[in-house]
């Protein structure tokens, strides 16, 4: 046989189930034909097949140098890397993919995929449209829909759901997405309807019974959500997003036991998950039992081995314990091992600013923003150095008396005043409070937060509060100046969108925990409700406060101005901005309506 005879009996060997035959056939003609891309691409989808994704990545790539323009290669390759969560390698790829063959489908799917996965809606739509034209097959369709519901417009994917229900057979996961997009439009019922009449394929089983147990969860059906999780975590037992669900929903019903049995008979069973190690000390770090935490890992390091994950989690922890030198320890170990771990810098930057060092946690902080320059946790970072330094850009960008603006919410329409729209207002907002105990991943401690995106209610109320928003919003917005060396003024353009809303109540010893919102641009608290002592408190109860960060900085780390609540009134600032309150004391709860808003 000659090379290309060769490499063909090398695919149907493969095909037929003998990966180790097709494998020797590849390599002896490699060997002839070293810069061959087709023999490379085989040989990255034999080692895909037996699950050697370091080898399969290093023979796609291979391929890929040897043929720039061989875009089956380029396809699977920006796949592998999908699978490996590096969706900015993938992203690259698919984009060189449709530059050479702008019609070419399986790119298409994959990229639209890519980003809804990434919550880019908007951007997925426009890459449909722009590459589609007549492709309207029912996997464009599904993509579309899914796109529609992640940007909001649940009941215009509804409709496309409906017309796709005849092609049933042909889309994977139809029932699912079609349960998401009822969800999404407020019809949780209707959703749990959907996926109670669905029987998922066996690959489909846990996203399924995931997504059960969420919308049980949001309909205050805790123990079914709990049994809903339970069929999830029997399907794939170290899933990490069905145990942090349960982990939460078990902490917010003040069973912090079962949390431990939920990890440690895990652990048991499954020796070797070292995420496993990484999310039981996150869960107890989030419940704030740093030492065990810590421990856990340590534990972990024990059995397994040292490694980038574990040398990670060890810095999280260590700045919450506030020890700076250890942080900055675990931080330099995983860019030792990986130099493009940008949360790696982020801990290192917070080292360096608890340390007292501005030049170095600046220099961290910049290389983030370099990459990101819209995550406001990078521009954080960047202002507690700023502001150690003495720096006058700190003031130039966190002028607090400009960009800290309390204002009285104008009462919507159908209602005299704020006051009374206010207790209407409250009033819904009660009813969707249900737990005691705030979420596991949230920054508000000793209080409740809503389960779902305020958003998307149908409530008539909760509608009326977010066009009230609007004026105070553009007020807001035509106030700033054009200067695009500003973090906050060289992103307006004149108009914005709702990015995520919530409620949030705090009982009594309830505060948030100083925090930022990296995906927003402009964020705001909003109070529906707020004790009687607070607005006059001598010792700031109950206040908001601007500028005093997490962690400890030498001489930097003092809140820099306050707000003292009142109801029927917002805070608008910067997402940039640290931001956190004090402990409210009393019987009486404190409840706002947060938001984040991007511009468009």
């Amino acid at each position: 046989m000659n090379a290309d005879q060769q490499l063909a009996y090398a695919w149907q060997t493969l095909q037929g189930g003998n990966a180790t035959e097709a494998e020797r056939l590849c390599l002896q003609v490699l060997a002839q034909q070293p810069k061959s891309s087709k023999v490379c691409q085989l040989l990255g989808m034999i080692y895909d097949r037996v699950q050697k994704p370091d080898l399969a990545i290093q023979y796609f790539e291979a391929s890929i140098k040897h043929d720039d323009a061989n875009v089956e290669a380029m396809n699977t390759l920006a796949g592998l890397y999908y699978r490996e969560n590096e969706f900015s390698k993938s992203e690259k790829l698919l984009r060189q993919v449709l530059r050479i063959q702008p019609s070419y489908h399986p790119a298409l799917i994959r990229f639209a995929e890519l980003l809804v996965t990434e919550n880019r809606p908007d951007e997925a739509l426009e890459l449909i449209q722009g590459y589609a034209g007549n492709q309207n097959t029912p996997d464009i369709q599904i993509l579309k829909a899914r796109a529609q519901t992640e940007n909001g417009n649940a009941e215009l994917a509804i409709q496309s759901f409906q017309v796709l229900k005849a092609h049933a057979s042909q889309v994977r996961g139809l029932s699912y997405y079609h349960a998401k997009a009822l969800d999404g439009n407020e019809q949780s019922e209707e959703a749990l309807s959907v996926l109670t009449k669905t029987v998922p394929a066996p690959t489909d089983r846990h996203p399924h019974f995931h997504f059960k147990g969420k919308i049980l969860l949001k309909l205050n059906r805790f123990e079914e959500a709990h049994q809903a999780f339970a069929e999830a975590l029997t399907i794939e037992p170290t899933n990490q997003d069905s145990l942090m669900e349960v982990s939460n929903l078990l902490f917010m019903q003040k069973e912090n036991d079962r949390i431990y049995d939920l990890f440690e008979q895990r652990i048991e069973k499954y020796p070797g998950e070292r995420n496993l190690y990484v999310l039981f000390g996150e869960t107890l770090s989030r419940m704030d039992e740093i030492d065990q935490a810590i421990a856990i890992i340590k534990q972990g390091e024990a059995k397994l081995g040292a490694g980038l994950d574990f040398h990670h989690a060890m810095a999280n922890f260590y700045i919450k314990a506030n020890a700076p030198t250890d942080v900055k320890f675990h931080a330099e170990a995983v860019l030792e091992m990986n130099s493009d771990a940008l949360p790696a810098r982020g801990n290192l930057s917070r080292a360096y600013l608890m340390l007292g060092q501005g030049e170095q946690a600046l220099h961290h902080a910049d290389m983030g923003a370099q990459v990101l320059p819209d995550d406001q946790f990078w521009i954080g970072l960047r202002i507690s150095a700023l502001r150690l330094l003495g720096s006058p850009e700190y003031e130039r960008i966190c002028d607090y008396t400009k960009l800290v603006r309390p204002c009285p919410l104008p009462p919507p329409p159908g209602y005299a005043t704020t006051e009374e729209f206010n207790d209407a207002l409250c009033a819904e907002m009660e009813k969707l409070h249900k737990f005691s105990m705030h979420p596991l991943y949230q920054s508000l401690r000793n209080g409740s937060q809503t389960s779902i995106d305020l958003l998307h209610s149908k409530n008539p109320v909760i509608q009326a509060y977010y066009k009230a928003l609007d004026e105070p919003i553009r007020a807001y917005i035509d106030a700033m100046p054009d200067d695009q060396t500003h973090p906050l003024y060289r992103r307006k353009t004149g108009s914005y969108k709702f990015a995520g809303s919530w409620s949030a109540r705090l009982n009594d010893g309830g505060f948030h925990v100083s925090h930022v919102h990296p995906a927003g641009w402009i964020s705001a608290a909003y109070y529906t409700q707020v004790p009687k002592a607070v607005p006059n408190s001598p010792t700031k109860e109950g206040w908001i406060k601007f500028g005093e960060p997490p962690f400890a900085i030498p001489g930097a780390d003092t809140a820099e101005t306050w707000f003292a609540p009142k109801p029927g009134w917002l805070a608008l600032f910067p997402s940039y901005m640290w931001h956190g309150t004090n402990p409210i004391r009393g019987r009486e709860h404190r409840m706002t309506i947060p938001f984040d808003a991007v511009p468009v």
